[in-house]
C-alpha cells in the first residue's frame, strides 16, 4: 500500500499499531469500538468496509491492496486466539446457524456437476 506523505498523526499512528500486531488498527479500518466480539457486528463491518472502498477507489490496484488488509484485519479480529479477555475469545468461539449453514456452502464445490463429470473423463 502507498502511503500518503500528508497523512494525519492519528493514521501514522494506527500504520505503526499495525505494524506492532495490535488489534488497534484492526478495529480503527472496519469502525469498530475497541475490543468488539459480535461475530455478525464485525462481519457487518467488514462488509461496508468494502463497498466503501470499491465506491471510492475506482483504480482497481488500491482497491486490492485495501480490500486485502481488509480481509487481514477481519480475519485477526475473528480470531479468538488474538484476544486477551476470556469473554471476548468465548463470543468469538460461538457458531451461529448462519455460521454453520456458511461452512456447509464453502465445503462445496465451486464446480456444477456437469463440469466435474468433463474434468473426470479429461483425467481418464
Amino acid at each position: 500500500m502507498v502511503l500518503n506523505t500528508t497523512m494525519s498523526a492519528r493514521e501514522t499512528n494506527l500504520i505503526d499499531r499495525r505494524k506492532s500486531g495490535l488489534l488497534g488498527y484492526d478495529f480503527a479500518l472496519l469502525g469498530l469500538r475497541a475490543k468488539e466480539a459480535r461475530v455478525e457486528v464485525i462481519r457487518r463491518a467488514a462488509r461496508e468496509t468494502a463497498e466503501k472502498i470499491q465506491d471510492r477507489f475506482p483504480n482497481k490496484f488500491e482497491q486490492d491492496g485495501l480490500i486485502g488488509e481488509l480481509a487481514t484485519s477481519t480475519y485477526r479480529l475473528l480470531d479468538p486466539r488474538k484476544r486477551s479477555e476470556q469473554m471476548e475469545r468465548v463470543q468469538l468461539s460461538v457458531f451461529s446457524e448462519a455460521d454453520l449453514e456458511l461452512q456447509k456452502l464453502s465445503s462445496r464445490s465451486l464446480l456444477a456437476p456437469e463440469t466435474n463429470l468433463v474434468v473426470a473423463e479429461l483425467a481418464d
